[in-house]
């Protein structure tokens, strides 16, 4: 009986301070499949992890992420912490890499909106180097960055994060789902709110596999199941465990 991969997003976000090396750690001790978070560069060119294009609400710093050096950064404290810094990439896959759970990485953009110039070839370089291509999943609401990195190395795979005005208009997730493929990126994750039977199965008639984000409730987690989506990101790692356990030994108790 195959599962939805259940993938920590943020490490974790409803249970520890998101995106976190406490998120990071903890996330390690559960039997999730992914553990998803954000990369960035800041101005000196290092992969830094987090969420927002700015500090503000995650930290005590503010302003733009990539607009500070590395050094600057190394003052900032991530809210929620015992005045941990901000992760670089390299930690994260340090700590992740001994697991047997997988990377879900995904790419951000600069505060307006724009790409980092090179940042899929220097995290493609960093994975290679580390043994961990083969293991990460790229994400990304901007789908040329999925597609540039596609071109520059095999990866476990690639989902393209569809917007929640996209994904509500049946004519523009049509187009969206015909621009994911024309791209040659084999998945798709809808918003959790408009993760229905039709909008899989529209992606699936697609020749996409088709997954959610954002599943952050126990009925949306039990939809998930119910629905075959392919992969989920949630808050709650620990309440799409239990659902999961639940159905393998109700799988297990039919089969005896």
């Amino acid at each position: 009986m195959s599962f939805p991969l259940i993938a920590a997003h943020r490490g974790g976000a409803g249970l520890w301070p998101e995106n976190s090396l406490t998120a990071f750690r903890n996330a390690i001790r559960l039997p999730v499949d992914l553990i998803e978070f954000d990369v960035h560069r800041c101005k000196d060119g290092l992969l830094v992890v987090h969420h927002d294009p700015t500090l503000d609400r995650m930290t005590d710093g503010e302003g733009p992420l990539a607009d500070k050096k590395w050094e600057e950064l190394c003052s900032v404290t991530v809210n929620g912490t015992d005045g941990e810094p901000l992760p670089l990439l390299d930690e994260v896959i340090s700590l992740i890499a001994p697991t047997d759970i997988d990377l879900r990485l995904e790419f951000k953009c600069r505060s307006d909106g724009s790409r980092y110039a090179g940042i899929e070839a220097d995290t493609i370089a960093l994975l290679r180097e580390t043994g961990m291509l083969r293991r990460t999943i790229f994400t990304s609401f901007h789908w040329d960055t999925l597609e540039t990195a596609l071109s520059l190395a095999s990866v476990r795979g690639a989902i393209a994060l569809m917007e929640k005005t996209a994904a509500a208009a049946p004519d523009d997730y049509a187009a969206s789902l015909a621009l994911v493929r024309a791209k040659a990126i084999p998945e798709i994750a809808v918003p959790g709110a408009l993760m229905t039977s039709d909008s899989l199965a529209r992606a699936r008639d697609m020749g996409l596999r088709a997954g959610a984000f954002g599943i952050n409730t126990q009925d949306r987690i039990t939809a998930a199941f119910d629905l075959g989506a392919s992969a989920f990101t949630t808050d709650r790692p620990d309440w799409a465990l239990a659902e999961k356990e639940k159905r393998r030994e109700a799988a297990q108790a039919i089969s005896v």
